[in-house]
């Protein structure tokens, strides 16, 4: 049988063909910074890659061990779904008709039943003129994770890490089920005019919505009244979070000669990162070019309509 095995640790992939013997010992046949050629007895039989994920992916690969050892910690028993070639995978229907995601575990708590999760390592984020720190999801990913919820009917939680926590492997992450997620966004959305809404792309979660899990897995079922002035605060956080980017945004075309590939860079270089993630900047300078507050010719710095 084939073997492939990813190391976090290394960053490595190991892929090894079906004929070798695990028995026999692995010879390096050629080698440099990238990848390693293995053979046995002067036989080919596999290829080591190294530095396989980009940063952020091999970040997120960390945060789900750490998830599945808190599983095994609590003994828990849990499906992995693996991302190698070979893992499991979504049916055509899901994948294609109804744009659903994959989650990373098929976990049984007791008293509480079979739940899909979806690790996600982030930075956390603040608000403008707040210090505190929130973690931030995209309205895209909530989407892919209610239709897996509506096409499945298994519930889906979240289970959100610090990406500042990976350098000890803290186990700590922060949990919330998809569907409170999902009538967080409405409050937020109902609570926005229309430009509101299309400039905001990813919201950010308040920290009383989230089930804090420390080294012992314990979720609570059952609804949430998420209060009206909960939504009222962060709709007007988001909305001053919108401004604020396009502001800055506007300042940076009006002072440089920018293309649009370096607006985030540019922002974050005289900004700072504390506050915005690459996405909001780039959904947003693509909401104002849509709608003409900026023109956008390729290859050409960006210009202020009407400046």
């Amino acid at each position: 049988m084939a073997y492939i095995h990813y190391n976090p640790d290394e960053n490595s992939l190991k892929v090894l063909r079906s004929n070798f013997k695990a028995e026999e010992k692995l010879e390096i046949l050629e080698s440099n910074s990238n990848y390693k050629l293995l053979n046995v007895s002067g036989k080919f039989v596999g290829v080591k890659v190294n530095d396989f994920l980009s940063s952020i992916e091999h970040k997120g690969r960390i945060a789900e061990d750490i998830y599945k050892t808190m599983l095994d910690d609590n003994q828990i028993p849990c499906l992995y779904f693996s991302q190698n070639p070979f893992g499991t995978d979504l049916s055509e229907t899901l994948k294609d008709k109804l744009q659903s995601k994959r989650p990373d575990f098929l976990v049984n708590i007791p008293d509480i039943g079979t739940l899909f999760v979806d690790v996600k390592c982030r930075k956390r984020l603040k608000f403008p003129k707040s210090e505190k720190n929130y973690f931030q999801i995209s309205r895209l990913e909530i989407s892919q994770l209610v239709n897996l919820y509506s096409n499945i009917l298994i519930p889906v939680w979240i289970a959100l890490y610090d990406v500042d926590s990976i350098k000890e492997k803290e186990k700590k992450f922060f949990m919330i089920p998809i569907s409170l997620l999902k009538e967080f966004l409405d409050g937020i959305d109902s609570k926005l005019n229309s430009r509101e809404r299309s400039m905001l792309d990813c919201i950010r979660i308040p920290e009383e919505l989230l089930y804090k899990i420390e080294n012992e897995i314990s979720v609570k079922v059952g609804h949430y009244q998420i209060k009206d002035e909960l939504l009222e605060t962060y709709a007007n956080f988001h909305k001053g979070m919108v401004r604020r980017i396009e502001d800055e945004i506007k300042n940076v075309i009006r002072t440089s000669s920018i293309l649009k590939s370096h607006v985030s860079d540019k922002l974050f270089e005289s900004v700072g990162n504390d506050y915005f993630h690459s996405q909001d900047v780039t959904h947003i300078l693509r909401t104002l070019i849509i709608e003409k507050t900026v023109i956008y010719t390729e290859r050409k710095p960006l210009v202020l309509n009407g400046e």
